[in-house]
């Protein structure tokens, strides 16, 4: 399984896959909290306001805010930004997988680190599924208790992928500092 793995991500592991990725990401993230592309006719909605950007909340939060967007009709707004979010989630976690694996695969240990944007993404995913779910029905407790935490791990987890990757970053300068000093 591993090895399949490790296949797969060599076999994306080029560098116009993963330019297209972070170009395509940062496009979507752009329209998502701009609305500049005007995808959104309704300019009192803030892509800032939902739930998706909060660190953390729980379930009354969750509950209030599912039925203010119900009450003043904002569920379409919602949807398009989140069909935006789903471009931005694929593509962005995508290319921090991609990141952390060419600085790995330098070094030839810790792939298993991979598993931090893996995570985060799947986090984003399951609370943008969730999410959507309860604007169209009544959430239960365990969705609206759930969400508050899958947000949150997902930013802890994005968080750890920065960290791998600016730490990755920075080794790597010493290394090439320090072998630069002995030739």
């Amino acid at each position: 399984m591993e090895s399949k793995l490790l296949k797969l991500l060599d076999a994306l592991n080029k560098p116009h896959i993963k330019r297209s990725l972070l170009v395509i990401g940062v496009i979507a993230f752009l329209m998502m909290s701009t609305n500049i592309l005007g995808f959104i006719d309704d300019y009192t909605f803030s892509s800032f306001s939902m739930l998706d950007v909060k660190g953390f909340y729980d379930a009354d939060f969750f509950n209030s805010m599912i039925h203010q967007y119900k009450s003043m009709e904002q569920i379409r707004p919602y949807i398009i930004l989140h069909i935006e979010d789903y471009v931005f989630v694929l593509t962005f976690y995508l290319w921090l997988v991609m990141v952390i694996f060419t600085q790995l695969k330098k070094v030839n240990h810790g792939i298993y680190l991979i598993l931090f944007p893996s995570l985060a993404m799947i986090f984003d995913l399951v609370e943008n599924v969730l999410i959507d779910i309860s604007l169209f029905n009544e959430p239960g407790i365990f969705i609206s208790t759930i969400t508050g935490y899958l947000t949150l791990f997902k930013f802890l987890f994005l968080l750890a992928s920065v960290v791998i990757i600016v730490y990755q970053m920075v080794i790597s300068k010493k290394e090439d500092n320090h072998g630069e000093t002995q030739v």
